[in-house]
């Protein structure tokens, strides 16, 4: 991405962010105590 305001967005991260990370993935099932949720989870099953 070129845009001008992208470009100087990305090279200032540094000023808001100290590191990030990623996790993709696909929970196949679930077991335990169902009111534990999972950490940084919007729902809860």
């Amino acid at each position: 991405m070129q845009h001008p305001a992208h470009l100087q967005a990305k090279a200032a991260q540094s000023n808001w962010l100290d590191g990030y990370r990623v996790v993709i993935s696909e929970v196949i099932r679930e077991y335990g105590q169902s009111g534990l949720g999972l950490q940084n989870s919007s729902q809860t099953t």
